[in-house]
């Protein structure tokens, strides 16, 4: 005849829940078969939920395939979201999006697209001014000088305290020095804030007094620019 015992539990419970429903009457053995039992389906599971999930992500590879092959571009696309790490949060937050195989809508794929561009220009910008602080040779420097160069920026800048904004511009030269001047209403008398962007690449002549930056010999800032003219 078994040994009548206390009910015990093995499992991660403790004895806690499985362990009373036993009953104190439990044999040893009747004990250790509920245990075995309850061990066995926990493991059932386990299996049943691996396999499912196995399944699903098999499936979301497949899916995420098709999505990232059916249209021109997404293999750029994809291979710049997984550079990383991005300092943009909403491109960091589509990159673990994509790393969690799932696809993006058409918004979030334009809007990526547009933060590709703007990340591939500022990589260019940056490139010409390591190679212009290079090439460049200091800029001249004196009254009513004529400045002949590319504009390769222009923007509104707003006053300080309360005063009129204006539009500036930044002009290279042709030897690699920059000078930054407002812009001369002879080469766009109806300029706003949306035609400014229309200077960028454009030629120019101009005459102005020019003053040296003290942080950088090769940079300067123009003053009075007057007799302007845009050149083919």
């Amino acid at each position: 005849m078994h040994e009548r015992v206390r009910a015990v539990c093995s499992c991660s419970c403790g004895g806690a829940n499985h362990g009373g429903a036993f009953g104190a009457q439990s044999t040893q053995e009747e004990t250790e078969q509920a245990v075995a039992a309850y061990r066995a389906r926990v493991a059932k599971e386990e299996d049943k939920r691996a396999k499912a999930a196995a399944a699903a992500r098999r499936r979301a590879e497949r899916e995420f395939e098709a999505w990232s092959t059916a249209a021109p571009g997404r293999a750029e696309l994809l291979a710049y979201l997984s550079e990383g790490p991005h300092d943009n949060e909403f491109v960091a937050d589509m990159a673990d999006q994509v790393a969690q195989l799932r696809t993006l809508t058409e918004r979030q794929e334009a809007a990526v697209g547009r933060c590709m561009e703007y990340a591939r220009r500022r990589a260019e910008a940056e490139q010409r001014r390591a190679q212009d602080a290079v090439a460049a040779v200091p800029v001249p420097t004196g009254k009513a000088l004529e400045i002949t160069g590319e504009i390769v920026h222009a923007r509104y800048e707003e006053g300080d305290y309360g005063r009129r904004g204006q539009f500036k511009m930044l002009v290279r030269g042709d030897d690699g020095w920059r000078v930054w001047s407002t812009v001369p209403v002879a080469l766009t008398p109806r300029i706003s804030s949306t035609t400014v962007r229309d200077l960028h690449g454009k030629r120019v002549r101009f005459t102005a007094d020019v003053e040296p930056s003290p942080k950088d010999a090769s940079y300067g800032f123009a003053k009075r620019p007057r007799k302007a003219e845009a050149l083919a």
